[in-house]
């Protein structure tokens, strides 16, 4: 397989130029998802040789990863620089431990409602 760098270039330039969360999520599904570009790639690991296989399995497992990072950290910026109001969770109360927002950040809870 080719050099992924151009790969790499196109779709940190796609996550960095998402504006919502829903474009988050857009190119979440056609880079990571069932269907998505990445995904397709890794299927096509079964028609190399072994060594072709391995190499470019690593490659493609640390784009995956990558991406990954680079979706949640968008993700958590648009989230911190959305007004209180626009975000899901309620401002936090004094006494209060922390919310489930805080928890995101760390990787420690996945939120309300999220499936993924």
């Amino acid at each position: 397989m080719d050099d992924l760098t151009p790969l790499r270039q196109q779709w940190l330039d796609r996550i960095n130029g998402a504006a919502d969360p829903a474009a988050i999520e857009e190119v979440r599904l056609s880079a990571l998802g069932k269907k998505g570009e990445i995904s397709l790639k890794m299927r096509e690991l079964g028609r190399m040789t072994p060594e072709e296989r391995q190499t470019t399995g690593r490659a493609l497992n640390e784009l995956r990863d990558e991406l990954d990072a680079a979706l949640r950290a968008r993700k958590l910026s648009l989230e911190d620089a959305a007004p209180p109001a626009a975000r899901d969770d309620p401002p936090d109360q004094p006494g209060d431990r922390g919310s489930d927002r805080d928890l995101r950040r760390h990787g420690l809870c996945r939120g309300r409602g999220s499936a993924g």
